[in-house]
Order: C-alpha cells, then sequence, then structure tokens
C-alpha cells in the first residue's frame, strides 16, 4: 500500500512566531518505492493537489525526488503516457536524470533561497528535499519558500517603519518625564508586556524611574536595587546584552516585588549610549518562556533608540538645571550691580554737589585775592620785582578762576542745569576771537594756526559762550599736545546727514594738530571727566605749555556742550607717538534744522 502525505504545518513544529528557517514552512512527506507504478503516483498527485512531488526509496533508502511538474510534463510528451504510465516511476526517474540536494531544517530562509536560485536554469523552481535528521525527509515546493522570503523583506519593512516612526515619536520631546512615558508607550505598541519599567543606573544601584502595568497602591519610585546584590543585573551590566529568564519563579535570586503579580517571564534590555550604560528596560510576562528570539532582537533596536532619547533627555536637563542656576547668578549679580549702581550714581551726585559748592565756596575768597591783586598792580610805587610777583599772583588767580569755571561747567552738564540760549552766530568769528586770545601763547611756543573754509558756513543756531568754551578748550588742547613749531588747523564744511528721505543740512568743524597723537585704546576715555594721557605727576605745569597739566575736564566739558546742541564729536589719530608725532583731529558735527532740504 502507498504511504500517505503528511502535511506538516508550522503548528506541529517547536518554532513560534514568523517563519524564520525552512523547518518552519508547511513540508510534505511522500515516499515511494523505486517500483512504484507511474500511474499510481498520478492518482495520488491528482487527489492531493497540494503535494509538490515525490520522494523515492529503495530498501527504504532515499534515492531522489521527481516533482509533480516534471513528471506531468514527461507523461504530457508524445509518447509519454506509453513509455511510463504503467511502468514502474523507476524508469521515469532513471529519463529524467535529476540530481537532488538536501538542505538541513534549521537552514535559514534567506539561505536557501540563495542556494536554490543558484541551481541550473532547469531545476531552478523545482521544489527542494528538506531533513529534519535521520530519515525524516520532506519535500518543501519552491514556491512557499519564495514567499517566505517575501514575507520575511515585508516584515523587515514594517519593522523598519515602525523603528522610523518610533524614533520620531521618541525625538518629539526632551522633557525626562515625557521621554521615560514615551518609552513604554511606544515600546507596548512592539514587545507587549504585562509590566515593564526603566531603571537608571546611578551609583551601583538601579532606580525604577518610570513603570507601567504595575498596581496602583505599589510605589516603584521608591524602588531600589543594588546591583552588587543580583546576579541578573550584574549580567546585563557587564555583558551590555539582552538577558532572558524563561521561568522567574525557579530563580533562588529572583525577587519579588510585593503586590505584583509573580513573575515568569523576563527580559532585561540594557540602554548603552556612547559605550556608557545608562540603564535598562525591564520586561516582563505571566507566562513562561514567553520572549522569541525576535522580539529579544527587535528589544535590543528599541532600546538604541530609547538610550538615545534618554540621553539627550538626560543632557537637556542638565542644560536647563544649568541654566536656572545661571539665571538664579545673573539675577543675584544683577541686583549686586544694581546696588552698586545706585551707589556710583549718589556718588556721582555727591561729587557734583561738592564740585557746585566747592566752586562757589573758592570763588568767594578767589575773587578778593583778584581784586586786590588788580588794585595792587596799579600802585606806581612799587618796585619791578615786587610789581612781577603781583602780576603773576593776579595770573594765577585768573587761572585758577578758569579751572573753577570749568568745574562749574561740568557740574551743571552733570545735573543737566546748563541753560543754553540759542541765538545766531557766526562760528568763523567765534573760532577767530579765540585764537586771536591764544595768539600770544602760541607765539611763545612758535606753533602757527590756521583757519580754512570757516568763512563759507552759514550762520549757526547755538548758545555763543558755551560753543565758546567747547572750541576754546578743543584748540587749547590741540596746543598743549603740540611740540613747540607745529602747527594747528581749524577747518569746517556742510556734510549732509541722511535721515530718512531728508538730508539734513549741518556744519563740520576740525581741530586738527600734528602733535604727539592719542593711542587708540585713549582714544574714547579722553572724553571723560578727569581722565588724563601719560604719567601726571610728569605733566609740566602750564596751561598751553607742552604736555602741560590741567583738571582733565576741558574735553569733557566740550563734549557735553557739543552734545546739548544735538551734535557728535570724535576724535581720529593713527596713534601716539613724541618721536613721528602723528597728529590728531578732532571733529565736531552741529545740525543746522532750519536748513532742511527734501529729497
Amino acid at each position: 500500500m502507498m504511504p500517505t502525505p503528511v502535511l506538516l504545518t508550522p503548528e506541529k513544529n517547536v518554532f513560534i512566531g514568523p517563519a524564520k528557517f525552512i523547518g518552519d514552512l508547511p513540508s510534505f512527506q511522500y515516499d515511494v518505492a523505486l517500483s512504484t507504478p507511474v500511474e499510481s503516483v498520478i492518482e495520488r498527485l491528482k487527489k492531493h493537489v497540494e503535494l509538490p512531488g515525490v520522494l523515492l526509496r529503495q530498501d527504504k533508502i532515499f534515492i531522489g525526488a521527481l516533482s509533480r511538474l516534471k513528471i506531468f510534463e514527461w507523461l504530457g510528451r508524445p509518447y509519454g503516457v506509453e513509455l511510463f504510465f504503467k511502468k514502474p516511476i523507476s524508469n521515469l526517474y532513471a529519463s529524467l536524470n535529476v540530481s537532488c540536494e538536501i538542505y538541513p531544517c534549521n537552514l535559514q530562509i534567506g539561505d536557501a533561497v540563495q542556494k536554490s536560485l543558484s541551481r541550473t536554469p532547469e531545476i531552478m523552481y523545482e521544489p527542494i528535499v528538506i531533513s529534519f535528521g535521520g530519515d525524516d525527509l520532506r519535500l518543501l515546493d519552491m514556491h512557499v519558500l519564495l514567499l517566505a522570503q517575501s514575507e520575511q523583506l515585508s516584515n523587515a519593512n514594517r519593522v523598519i517603519e515602525k523603528q522610523v516612526e518610533i524614533g520620531k515619536v521618541l525625538s518629539s520631546s526632551l522633557e525626562l518625564p515625557r521621554v521615560l512615558a514615551l518609552i513604554l508607550e511606544q515600546m507596548d505598541s512592539i514587545i507587549p508586556y504585562s509590566r515593564a519599567a526603566i531603571l537608571l543606573y546611578r551609583n551601583n544601584e538601579m532606580e525604577f524611574t518610570a513603570s507601567r502595568g504595575y498596581p496602583e497602591d505599589v510605589n516603584m519610585g521608591e524602588a531600589r536595587v543594588m546591583v552588587n546584590n543580583s546576579p541578573i543585573f550584574i549580567n546585563v551590566i557587564q555583558s551590555r546584552q539582552s538577558t532572558t529568564v524563561e521561568d522567574a519563579s525557579e530563580r533562588d535570586d529572583w525577587q519579588h516585588i510585593p503586590g505584583t503579580p509573580p513573575t515568569r517571564s523576563w527580559l532585561g534590555v540594557p540602554l548603552v549610549q556612547d559605550d556608557q550604560v545608562l540603564g535598562m528596560l525591564s520586561i516582563s510576562r505571566l507566562v513562561v518562556a514567553a520572549f522569541t528570539p525576535e522580539e529579544v532582537e527587535t528589544s535590543a533596536i528599541f532600546a538604541g533608540q530609547a538610550a538615545i532619547a534618554l540621553g539627550n533627555a538626560r543632557l537637556y536637563e542638565r542644560v536647563q538645571g544649568f541654566n536656572l542656576e545661571l539665571e538664579a547668578r545673573v539675577r543675584e549679580r544683577t541686583q549686586e550691580l544694581e546696588k552698586a549702581y545706585y551707589k556710583l550714581e549718589l556718588l556721582d551726585k555727591n561729587k557734583s554737589d561738592f564740585i557746585k559748592i566747592a566752586s562757589h565756596e573758592i570763588k568767594t575768597p578767589m575773587t578778593v585775592v583778584s581784586g586786590f591783586a588788580q588794585m595792587l598792580m596799579q600802585e606806581k610805587s612799587f618796585e619791578p620785582r615786587l610789581r612781577e610777583l603781583v602780576k603773576s599772583m593776579a595770573d594765577g588767580m585768573s587761572r585758577l578762576g578758569g579751572i573753577v569755571n570749568t568745574m562749574l561747567d561740568v557740574a551743571r552738564l552733570d545735573t543737566q542745569e546748563m541753560k543754553l540760549e540759542f541765538k545766531d552766530l557766526n562760528l568763523f568769528a567765534l573760532i577767530t576771537e579765540i585764537t586771536v586770545e591764544l595768539s600770544q601763547n602760541m607765539l611763545e611756543r612758535k606753533i602757527t594756526c590756521s583757519i580754512a573754509h570757516l568763512k563759507n558756513l552759514p550762520t549757526f543756531s547755538g548758545d555763543k559762550e558755551a560753543l565758546r568754551k567747547a572750541f576754546y578748550h578743543l584748540i587749547v588742547n590741540a596746543i598743549k599736545y603740540t611740540p613747540d613749531g607745529g602747527l594747528i588747523t581749524v577747518s569746517g564744511y556742510m556734510p549732509g546727514i541722511r535721515d530718512g528721505k531728508i538730508i539734513r543740512s549741518a556744519v563740520q568743524i576740525t581741530v586738527a594738530d600734528n602733535g604727539i597723537g592719542i593711542a587708540p585704546q585713549d582714544q574714547e576715555l579722553i572724553f571723560d571727566k578727569f581722565f588724563q594721557t601719560g604719567k601726571v605727576m610728569l605733566h609740566s605745569s602750564g596751561k598751553t605749555k607742552f604736555k602741560g597739566g590741567g583738571s582733565g575736564l576741558g574735553l569733557a566739558v566740550a563734549r557735553g556742550i557739543i552734545e546739548a546742541h544735538g551734535g557728535q564729536i570724535w576724535v581720529e589719530s593713527p596713534g601716539q607717538d613724541e618721536t613721528t608725532c602723528p597728529g590728531s583731529s578732532f571733529h565736531v558735527i552741529l545740525p543746522v534744522p532750519e536748513l532742511r532740504i527734501k529729497v
């Protein structure tokens, strides 16, 4: 009697889950002896259309295999029925002369497809023979094998798409609590679990940072596990590989959490980033041996994504903490600066008040001394030596008066008490008056002063006395820092200043010299009160002597007056050098509002 074909389905095998090996696929066992008539084989193949072919044996020894396709093909040839139908199948097998390879049942599907497609074109799509050990041989339809590989590729694509989707979800937040919740939520979609937790590794402890599936009355946030007391956790940390427990109830070292259903299957997956173990995923199921190799592999891929998201969240948390600490320090420093600034404002105000009071107090006795000096100079009975002493005293009082007036001007500018009376004035005439006043001083030092292009400037509206002081200080400063025999040039022109769609007319006055120049780092500081270049103690005395001493207030007064007129003042100089004397140029721009011209 002919053996009955046996259909082997995946449910009859040990494997559970998607097919990975060819032994997991439906295969058929239909053994016939070489003496079996072909007509009997044809009858069985017609009755069982699922059979891909037959396995041939002689004295129970496997000889080879014939596929359904080849049998019907040769019977359909001319005289095929007469030659083979009533005769033993050994004749047909001999005529076909087909070779047969036997693949082990644990051969992966992809490898089996590659080996099968490398066969000759005549037998490329013939069924393959699978060995399950010993004489247990079965036939696998090549089309079933190709469909299994196609399903594998589809599953792989779905896994990749799912991993990409999970990656996007995990990277959607940097807040650590939200990232922890997303990890547990997304993990459940690819590796279903009864309970799961994220444990972070700190100071040789595993801390339950987030969990799902635990009873509400179990506070996992307080749970800690000493790694040294848990061989399972030690293995996860040291090996950095996923670890499974088939049945936790059989382990003496298993630490059961009170108030929770007993864990049977457990999977621990390390969270590793930049070769550093951040912690692990703890995944539990309530049945024995529940995790498949595919799930273990998938969990490792997921853990890599989770570790990146977790590492980024922890880094963000540290940055946020640093920012909060920095903000607190900035607030603290700001408060300190505000207090210091308030004290400085108070000191500056006290200084200005002191200057005003001291100046007024000094002016009273100074006026008396100056008056008596003038009276003594009128006395004709004084001998020349005494008359010279009185004149020196009067000149000193005059210079002291100038210093006091300058100090008062600074105080008025600081407190915005300087009252300006705008009237039409001629800048050429104003500056000429100043140069005439200083002509004797320049003559003594053989300094030439040239005035250029000032006559063509329009009548300007400003406070004559205030502007006179400003330009007086600028010219005196030029004389003071120009060596004997030098040149000072005061020039003017009208530059256009673009202001929206209006060109606003202005006058520019430049006081240039070929003196020692000003260092770049000092070119803004020289306009500050009491600032002086060089060593003050080495300065010579005298208002217009070379590098002569002074109060350090002249340029501060000049800037205050110019800015009070809505103007600007700055200096340009290549640098300071007493040998080459690169010189300096002080530029003053004063707006002329009444000469606005529309573009």
